[in-house]
């Protein structure tokens, strides 16, 4: 699978371009499970294994660019921040209760919400890093 993900990186021109594109792709189809709510076999097997590859390129697309960063302190915040977007989803104590008083498509919306702010913010955050700026932009 890494040939693969290396050679869809490839084709997308780099990493930060590959990443949003993920990033938007999942998205997308969390947007579509939520809006539409298909129940059929096959739409939840699909969607289910295409998020599972997503999710693992996304995984080797962190991994490949805090690899290539310079030595200096801001890596390590840039894992904690990747690693804190990954466990964004799974508060489920908090998830049950907000979900149970206000709804869940709500509260999904929402979630795709944040989800987009992090895609659009996450270049300038890449390049900050990248540069080892100590100042915040």
């Amino acid at each position: 699978m890494n040939f693969f993900y290396g050679t869809w990186t490839n084709y997308l021109k780099g990493r930060k371009n590959a990443f949003i594109f993920v990033l938007l792709i999942d998205v997308i189809v969390h947007g579509y499970l939520i809006i539409v709510f298909p129940i059929d076999v096959w739409v939840v097997a699909v969607t289910s294994f295409v998020t599972s590859i997503l999710s693992t390129w996304r995984f080797y697309l962190a991994s490949y660019m805090i690899n290539d960063f310079s030595v200096h302190a801001l890596t390590g915040m840039f894992i904690t921040f990747m690693a804190s977007f990954s466990n964004l989803g799974m508060q489920t104590s908090v998830q049950t209760y907000l979900s149970g008083k206000y709804g869940w498509k709500l509260w999904a919306l929402i979630g795709e919400g944040i989800q987009i702010i992090i895609v659009v913010s996450l270049p300038k955050l890449y390049d900050w890093v990248q540069a080892g700026d100590s100042e915040v932009p």
